[in-house]
């Protein structure tokens, strides 16, 4: 007998190895359709979430020729959506708008942003003088600035956290620090 493996076991043996290339190969092609399928499904998701991501939604209204909610560019800034909005209309405060507006504002989503007109500013400065208090939302920069606390810095940071809707956001927005708050509360008002 000789040593040497028959030749028949020899062919069995090369075809078993074949047969089982031919699953492996086999196996590892149904799993890469897979991965390709979790993979798009994945791309798509992920471009749905940056899309979500990349866009904001604004309420514009006011002293603007079309006032609205507006779905922008998460990189636009507020003279951009107003330009989007058909810019000022004819009644709009300018002097209030180069006062207290900061135009290269970066936009939040969600965001209510009220441009006023030349009527709403008459109305507004009688009731801020009758009642001695400052009005969180429209006052100019040297009503903030008479208030304790309160200089060039954090006029800039409480005007662009405009508009509030409770004189409790001034620290919720990170405007005023509560000993700052605590001082001056009693002199704001809505």
């Amino acid at each position: 007998m000789s040593s040497e493996i028959p030749e028949k076991l020899k062919i069995v043996a090369f075809l078993v190895f074949l047969v089982l290339l031919f699953l492996i190969g086999y196996t590892f092609f149904l799993n890469s359709k897979d991965i390709d399928k979790y993979s798009s499904d994945s791309v798509s998701e992920s471009t749905h979430t940056q899309q979500s991501i990349d866009q904001i939604v604004v309420d514009l209204s006011g002293a603007v020729s079309n006032p609205g909610v507006y779905r922008i560019g998460s990189d636009m800034i507020l003279v951009d959506l107003i330009e989007k909005s058909g810019g000022f209309s004819e009644d709009v405060d300018k002097n209030y708008i180069d006062k207290n507006l900061n135009l290269a504002r970066k936009l939040n989503n969600a965001e209510k942003i009220y441009i006023p007109r030349l009527s709403d500013n008459q109305t507004l400065g009688v009731q801020n003088v009758s009642s001695g208090l400052v009005n969180i939302n429209t006052a100019s920069d040297s009503d903030l600035d008479k208030l304790a606390g309160v200089g060039p810095a954090t006029i800039e940071k409480w005007k662009d956290a405009r508009p509030f809707g409770s004189i409790n956001e001034l620290v919720s927005k990170s405007v005023l620090s509560q000993t700052t708050f605590e001082g001056i509360k009693d002199k704001l008002t809505l």
